[in-house]
């Protein structure tokens, strides 16, 4: 017998639930709301309050560093990761851009990507001038390791971003050997991972750099901001400088020596990507709640797992045994690939926002290579991909209302008689 749902209980946005048949109205208001965030701590808001009324929102002073929060928050950041050198910057896609334009990454250069990722990766490339090359990726959504070696020397690029999507990591051990054997800098997009972990070593730092994300829905919630971690000193001078440190380089806790950025500072452009304080204040108290989240995470992760490898027809995406992941959000196979946009549509009309990264236009945050018409795309998109939908999980679910997103999801999949 079907289960029968009389009230929605889950609710994405704010959980009080709707009527399993809303009005149009009530319908359209509910889903274009927000998706819940945790609220920032009374310690981000007496920092950022302190910023706002000083004036000084800028990281640079004239003479000295008047503000300081943005240099703590990549020295506390540095260290988090175990690097010596951390470089803030106005976004997630920043960071890479810098990262590869800091090791000389130009027009006249090739650079790989795994297929799995999300468009900010393949523009920051782009914006390099260079021409990006897709790596196929495997069943688990994760870069096919199977050759890789070997295809990185037929390809030729200089440098690969290996972009963690939505939290899936591949086996960095051979990764980072095949890149080190081939001559190749490894980058890791690390937007989608902050605090995750790979054999207990922090996921950011097994390439030449780590590259994150502060943006909402992320781990950590600067509203937009991001940050490059390296130990390599030059990388990390002309990041510095590329971002926008005019001649106040000296500014900052986590840098080179200063000897070493005289070798770039008369060489290097300033692009103007700077983070500023009243972001980093409202970030640096989030650094001490970052574990206690990402475990949070990772409870609601695995109730979410359980549940829908009981339900007919749709697949997890199971994870390598060395991997402890940092999970924003949830992604299920739906085995019937004719049936996945009434599957979403049906599921919509009981609160429940999916997103789909199969379908034929981007939509939202969700593209796939095929969409990006800048570069040469794949023939077709992995046939995981093809079927992969994703749910956003707040940090704020209770156990109660996971269980009740899998109702609706295992209530949408007998409706529709998913095998």
């Amino acid at each position: 017998m079907k289960p029968h749902l009389k009230q929605l209980n889950f609710d994405p946005c704010s959980f009080k639930g709707i009527p399993l048949t809303p009005s149009m109205d009530e319908r359209l208001d509910f889903i274009s709301k927000s998706i819940e965030v945790s609220p920032l701590s009374d310690e981000s808001i007496e920092l950022a309050n302190k910023v706002l009324k000083s004036g000084q929102l800028f990281r640079y002073g004239e003479c000295n560093a008047d503000g300081n929060y943005t240099a703590l928050l990549e020295q506390k950041f540095a260290s988090m990761m175990s690097q010596k050198y951390a470089i803030a910057v106005n976004s997630g896609g920043s960071a890479i851009y810098l990262a590869l334009k800091s090791l000389g990454i130009g027009p006249k250069d090739r650079v790989g990507l795994n297929e799995f990722t999300l468009a900010p990766v393949p523009g920051a490339i782009e914006n390099t001038g260079a021409e990006i090359v897709l790596f196929n990726i495997s069943d688990h959504l994760v870069l096919d390791t199977e050759g890789f070696e070997k295809q990185l020397e037929i390809s030729g690029v200089k440098a690969f971003v290996l972009s963690h999507m939505r939290g899936h990591i591949a086996d960095l051990i051979t990764i980072q050997s095949a890149c080190e054997n081939q001559g190749v800098f490894l980058i890791e997009d690390c937007a989608h991972t902050t605090g995750a972990q790979f054999n207990r070593q922090p996921v950011g730092s097994f390439g030449i750099a780590g590259c994150f994300s502060f943006q909402t829905y992320k781990q950590l919630n600067g509203g937009e901001g991001g940050i490059i971690t390296t130990n390599d000193e030059d990388l990390a001078a002309r990041a510095i400088l590329f971002s926008g440190s005019y001649m106040l380089y000296d500014q900052h806790k986590a840098r080179p020596p200063i000897e070493v950025f005289e070798k770039w500072k008369t060489m290097t452009p300033n692009y103007s990507l700077r983070l500023n304080e009243l972001t980093s204040a409202i970030l640096i108290p989030q650094l001490d709640e970052l574990e206690d989240k990402n475990q949070r995470w990772r409870e609601i992760y695995g109730i979410l797992q359980k549940g829908i490898n009981m339900i007919d027809g749709l697949q997890v995406i199971q994870a390598n045994e060395a991997v402890l992941p940092a999970p924003t959000s949830f992604q299920f196979i739906i085995n019937s690939l004719e049936k996945i946009p009434t599957f979403i549509q049906t599921a919509r009309q009981y609160g429940l926002n999916i997103k789909w990264f199969g379908a034929d236009q981007p939509i939202g945050f969700t593209s796939n290579s095929k969409h990006w018409g800048y570069l040469s795309p794949p023939s077709s998109i992995h046939p995981s991909l093809k079927r992969l939908c994703d749910v956003r999980i707040p940090v704020t679910l209770t156990d109660e209302e996971c269980h009740s997103l899998l109702e609706i999801i295992r209530q949408v999949s007998s409706e529709m008689n998913i095998i």
